[in-house]
């Protein structure tokens, strides 16, 4: 039985056929988010998300457990793509702790929207750095 997750997301980013896809940061900081609330020691099965495709959603999980986000496994079937996580690693609570923040996360992803960049996860996890840094008065 699939766990349901409740998330409205307002403006579509993502645009997909068969074999292409973009990767959705708004998508990956809630899937983050998710599993660091679910409970310890429990694998969290197939996922949905309310307006979101589930073969998206499959892919980003695939994504962040292949970049170790994760722990967990994931297997291309017939049917898509199958994942099974365990909870999140160092790294994923280290991400998860510098885009935490709602105030932090919308300056990082408006200003990069504003400046037309595309971002990778490691210059992502930089700015978000920075910036929380900023915001906590560090720098």
């Amino acid at each position: 039985m699939p766990l349901s997750i409740r998330f409205v997301k307002i403006d579509s980013t993502f645009a997909f056929n068969n074999l292409n896809m973009k990767r959705d940061f708004d998508l990956v900081r809630y899937l983050l988010l998710y599993i660091e609330q679910s409970p310890a020691g429990k694998s969290t099965g197939r996922l949905t998300v309310e307006n979101y495709n589930t073969e998206v959603v499959s892919e980003h999980m695939k994504l962040l457990i292949e970049e170790k986000f994760l722990e967990g496994s994931s297997h291309l079937t017939g049917s898509g793509i199958r994942y099974v996580v365990h909870g999140l690693t160092w790294k994923g609570h280290d991400f998860l702790d510098n885009a935490r923040n709602d105030t932090v996360w919308k300056k990082v992803m408006a200003d990069a929207e504003k400046k037309g960049m595309s971002l990778s996860m490691s210059v992502l996890n930089g700015l978000l750095t920075k910036a929380a840094e900023k915001y906590m008065g560090l720098t």
